[in-house]
C-alpha cells in the first residue's frame, strides 16, 4: 500500500461516521452542482442552437415565399397577355363578321331594290348640299330684289317684328308677297310668324297687290 492510499485509509478510520456522512454529502452537493451546472450550459447551448437555426429557417422560408410571388406574378402577367391577345383577336374577328354581315345584308337589299344604309347616307348628303344650294339661291334672289324693296308695313297689320320676320324670307316687295301659294302662305303663317290665319284675316295679299299697282301702276 502506498503511502497516499495509507494516509486516506487512515484519515478515514480516524474520522468518526458522522463526519465520514457529512464528506460524503458534501462530495455528492459539489457533484451535483457540478452536473446542473453543465446542464445550464448544455442548455444555454441548446438555445442559441436552435435560435440560429430557427432564425435561418425564418430566412429560408421567407426567401422561399418572395420567390414564389415573384413566379406568381410572372404568371399572371403572362396570362395576362395571353388574354389580352385573345381578346384582341376576338375583337378583330367580330368585327371581320359584322362587315362581312354587312356586305351580305347589302347585297341582298340591292338585288330586292331596297335603299341601304350607305344609299341613304348619300341621299342625306345630296339633300343637305341641295338645301344649302336652295338657301343660297334664296340670299341671292333677296340680294338681287333689295334694290327694289317696298315698304311691307304700309299693310294693315304688318308692323315692324312681322316685316322683319318676311325679310328673312326673302319676302321683300308687294309683289313677292301678292304673288304668295295657299301652301306658303300657311307654311309662313305655321313656322315664320307662328299667326295662323294672319294673313288671311287682315287680307294681306290683297293689300300686297293693290299697293303693288298704286306704286308701280302694273295690275298683279
Amino acid at each position: 500500500m502506498t503511502d497516499k492510499k495509507k494516509e486516506a485509509t487512515e484519515t478515514q478510520q480516524a474520522e468518526s461516521p458522522a463526519d465520514q456522512i457529512l464528506t460524503m454529502g458534501k462530495t455528492a452537493i459539489e457533484a451535483a452542482q457540478d452536473a446542473v451546472a453543465k446542464a445550464q450550459d448544455a442548455i444555454e447551448k441548446l438555445q442559441q442552437e436552435g435560435s440560429k437555426i430557427l432564425h435561418s429557417l425564418v430566412s429560408e422560408t421567407q426567401k422561399i415565399a418572395e420567390d414564389k410571388v415573384e413566379q406568381m406574378k410572372g404568371k399572371m402577367e403572362e396570362m395576362k397577355g395571353k388574354v389580352e391577345e385573345a381578346r384582341g383577336k376576338a375583337t378583330e374577328t367580330f368585327d371581320n363578321l359584322e362587315q362581312i354581315f354587312e356586305d351580305r345584308v347589302s347585297r341582298a337589299l340591292s338585288r330586292l331594290g331596297i335603299p341601304t344604309k350607305d344609299d341613304f347616307q348619300t341621299i342625306a348628303r345630296r339633300l343637305e348640299e341641295l338645301n344649302k344650294n336652295v338657301r343660297t339661291l334664296i340670299k341671292s334672289k333677296a340680294a338681287a330684289a333689295a334694290s327694289q324693296r317696298d315698304d311691307l308695313k304700309e299693310i294693315s297689320g304688318l308692323g315692324p317684328a312681322l316685316e322683319s320676320k318676311l325679310n328673312a324670307e326673302g319676302i321683300l316687295t308687294y309683289r313677292q308677297l301678292a304673288q304668295l301659294s295657299p301652301e306658303e302662305i300657311e307654311r309662313i303663317e305655321t313656322q315664320v310668324i307662328h299667326l295662323s290665319g294672319r294673313m288671311q284675316r287682315d287680307n294681306w295679299i290683297a293689300q300686297a297687290k293693290e299697293l303693288h299697282r298704286q306704286k308701280y301702276g302694273e295690275q298683279l
